[in-house]
């Protein structure tokens, strides 16, 4: 049933890697713009909210990190089905990340 050669998975998945280190880079090093730019939600006045922001977006960016560290280390030792497994979880705390925002914004955003 596979239409693709493994190589060709494997290449995919590590493009799904360096995604999971670019947005991961990104919540660590710039966490104001990846709430404001890419997620949508506006900068809070409050310094409440601002500390949350601060502390969960890096929180955000180091578990994509660490799933992009572990996405390179089963392509390394050849094991493509974890690799696969890997990134399905990595996709479905995606989708809870955007059904959060969601939430937050209102659906109907």
């Amino acid at each position: 049933m596979a239409y693709f050669q493994p190589s060709t998975w494997r290449l995919l998945g590590l493009s799904v890697g360096m995604g999971y280190v670019f947005f991961g880079s990104m919540e660590i090093l710039r966490p104001a713009m990846v709430i404001t730019e890419v997620m949508g939600i506006p900068k809070h006045p409050s310094p409440e909210a601002t500390a949350v922001v601060s502390v969960l977006s890096p929180l955000m960016g180091s578990r994509d990190l660490a799933i992009a560290t572990t996405i390179f280390a089963f392509y390394h030792t050849g094991r493509d089905k974890e690799m696969g497994v890997t990134i399905l979880a990595g996709t479905i705390l995606c989708y809870a990340d955007a059904i959060a925002v969601g939430i937050y914004k209102g659906l109907g955003s």
